[in-house]
């Protein structure tokens, strides 16, 4: 099963900290294939909680373990890695199959 088979149609940037000044300028990794998905969906009844408060759910392959600390760039726009949302969900034969965490939007 490829990355783009699971969703992952998109790509991103992680950034860490620098040690110096905290500002997320550290590349960690760049072009890892991902997913920005809405991290609740709520049918008919208008805009969901996620989408109020501008969280969403980021999604992406096995290999890659993200930092507790980071920030992700998708499509030109900065998202906050929320800790304590990693994730790594297994298949019947203990294999990580893909990555998760909770993201909120960076302010500039």
């Amino acid at each position: 099963m490829s990355l783009i088979d699971i969703g992952l149609d998109q790509t991103c940037t992680v950034y860490t900290p620098n040690g110096t000044t905290g500002a997320y300028d550290v590349v960690a990794v760049s072009g890892m294939a991902c997913r920005l998905a809405l991290a609740s969906v709520s049918g008919d009844m208008g805009p969901s909680r996620a989408e109020a408060d501008g969280t969403r759910r980021l999604l992406w392959g096995p290999d890659y373990t993200m930092p507790e600390t980071a920030q992700v760039e998708v499509d030109g726009e900065r998202w906050n890695i929320q800790a304590g949302t990693l994730a790594a969900p297994r298949d019947l034969s203990g294999a990580v199959v893909y990555r998760r965490a909770e993201v909120t939007r960076a302010i500039p």
